[in-house]
């Protein structure tokens, strides 16, 4: 009884998220209203705010939604420490393959989150990649001597390619396989410098 509780609460979400992105596309995030997300998800209001407190708790369900599209496309050929330890860079520039193509295909729902600036489609950018970074910078520390925290390089790392592909939705100034070109150099260079090791 509880399992098929679950499913239903799972499709709920699901159904009330694609109704949100939809919207999203036509209109402002500021225009839309709970009603609006209800009615176009054919879902009563009541079982809106058993899920979610507001429009706002549903765009980070959203976000988070989009984050774990990314990480199930980067570890879906095995487990990421196997990935991990095969080929670091072949994983970092798979990585942010797959956050890119990811953000072109809902690049109209980023797009219309941006409010005057960039802040919002930078967030939800970082928000894809920040936890498999980490999870990657801290498999390395096992085998470079980084010096600094790994939560720093995390940072300047994310914040870096954050802010590119953000600008590549925004203004597309080269292709997604230059893109990644740039990220295998990128990184190889990053790891054979001085730059964070020691």
């Amino acid at each position: 009884m509880e399992k098929k509780e679950d499913t239903r609460i799972t499709r709920s979400k699901r159904d009330l998220r694609n109704a949100f992105m939809e919207l999203i596309k036509s209109q402002p995030f500021e225009k839309i209203s709970v009603t609006d997300i209800c009615k176009k998800a054919m879902i009563n209001k009541m079982t809106f705010y058993k899920h979610y407190q507001d429009k706002y708790a549903l765009l980070d369900d959203c976000i988070k939604a989009i984050a774990e599209n990314v990480y199930f496309n980067c570890v879906k050929n095995g487990d990421i420490d196997k990935r991990l330890n095969d080929n670091p860079t072949d994983f970092f520039v798979d990585l942010l393959n797959v956050i890119m193509n990811e953000c072109y295909s809902k690049k109209e729902i980023l797009l219309s989150l941006v409010y005057g600036n960039n802040t919002s489609l930078r967030f939800v950018v970082e928000n894809c990649c920040k936890n498999i970074v980490e999870q990657l910078i801290n498999k390395l520390a096992q085998s470079y001597d980084f010096k600094y925290p790994t939560t720093v390089i995390t940072n300047f790392i994310t914040g870096g390619f954050a802010s590119v592909i953000t600008e590549c939705l925004i203004v597309p100034s080269f292709s997604i396989e230059k893109f990644n070109e740039y990220s295998r150099l990128f990184f190889n260079d990053l790891l054979s410098s001085k730059l964070i090791t020691k």
